[in-house]
This record gives structure tokens, sequence and C-alpha cells, in this order.
């Protein structure tokens, strides 16, 4: 009885060399194509995804942009006020789709600006509802900002 276990377990090691073989090719495999796939997802946030010009200096803008980022309960990573540039990570939960917005704002003169907004997916393939989310809040918040204007004049 313990003669076969010992041709066995004999066969079997010899055999772990080619195993081990099969599981490093199938492990090589797999980081080429999850690197492709990355590579693919930084080409996908290098892209404007929507670009928007408004009717207020750019100051108030950044002030409805970060308030935004408020309601939406977004960690910020990066914030340069002075040049307009913005980015922050929405969700995120356990199981929950995990997002980047990045904003631009660029004045254009003539109390205009422009609001230029890139998403990125972070975690379980991101969202991208909150693109809609973000700029009708911003919308909303820009519009409040003309109304109460035209009340005070």
């Amino acid at each position: 009885m313990f003669a076969s276990l010992n041709a066995r377990l004999l066969c079997i090691g010899s055999m772990i060399p080619q195993i081990c073989e099969v599981i490093v090719l199938s492990y090589q495999e797999r980081a080429v194509g999850r690197v492709q796939a990355n590579k693919q997802e930084r080409h996908m946030a290098s892209t404007v995804i929507q670009e928007r010009t408004y009717r207020v200096p750019p100051v108030l803008l950044i002030g409805a942009v970060l308030t935004t980022f408020g309601r939406l309960n977004a960690q910020l990573e990066h914030q340069n006020l002075a040049a307009g540039h913005i980015v922050g990570v929405v969700g995120g939960g356990f199981l929950a789709p995990k997002s980047e917005l990045a904003v631009v704002i660029n004045e254009l003169g003539n109390q205009e600006s422009r609001l230029m907004l890139y998403w990125r997916a972070r975690k379980f393939g991101g969202d991208r509802a909150l693109i809609g989310a973000f700029l009708a809040s911003v919308d909303n918040l820009v519009a409040n900002i003309l109304r109460r204007r035209e009340q005070e004049a």
C-alpha cells in the first residue's frame, strides 16, 4: 500500500514543473489582458465628455461645482481653484461603482465661463449617470444665481 502511494507521489512530483509552467503562462495571459484594458481606460479618461458655457464669472461657477461635489458626497482629490481644476471621486461603497469626475473651468471674458467635464471609471465600471446628474445640478445652481441677480436688479 505504501509503495503504490510513494509511486503516485513521485509521479505527481515529476509533473509539478509542467503544472507550474501552465499556471505561469495562464497568469501572464491574464496580466497582458489587464494591461490592455488599463490602456483603454486611460484613453477613455482623456476625452472631454461634456462642455458647457455659462453666463457667470468663473468664481461663481467654481462655487456651483464645489456645491455639486458636496451634494454628491464626493471626495475631492485635487483642486487648484486659481487654475479652475477640480478632481473628485464619487461613489465607492463596498460593492458600489466608483467614478472620477474632473472639471476644468476657463474664463471666456465678458462675464462668461466654460466648464469642461471629464469622466473616468475607477471601480466596477463607474457610473456614467453621474455625468447627467452633475451637470443638472450645476445648471440648477447657475440658474438660481442668475434668477437672484435679476431680482436684485
